[in-house]
């Protein structure tokens, strides 16, 4: 009976547990416009992940900008530190 006994504790333990997160959560929702919590705890959660969301280069299509082909191509270049002289025959 002991083992049924320590269960009953952990469930108990479990919900109170949840009860509470749950109500801290309402009352985060409460001191806020209840649109922005998902917005905020979603921005939280990706910016905990670990995951890239803006690229370290974006190529445009305009002609001759700062974002052209060649230009995010030498950029690499210089970035990685693979622009070597060229070789002499």
């Amino acid at each position: 009976m002991s083992g049924d006994a320590d269960a009953g504790a952990g469930a108990g333990k479990t919900l109170a547990v949840g009860t509470a997160e749950a109500d801290v959560i309402k009352l985060k929702i409460a001191s806020m416009t209840s649109d922005n919590y998902p917005v905020i705890e979603t921005a939280k959660t990706l910016s905990s992940s670990g995951f890239k969301l803006v690229p370290d280069i974006v190529a445009g299509g305009d002609s001759g900008g700062s974002n052209s082909l060649m230009n995010i191509f030498l950029e690499r270049l210089i970035k990685d530190g693979n622009a070597a002289p060229p070789s002499k025959r």
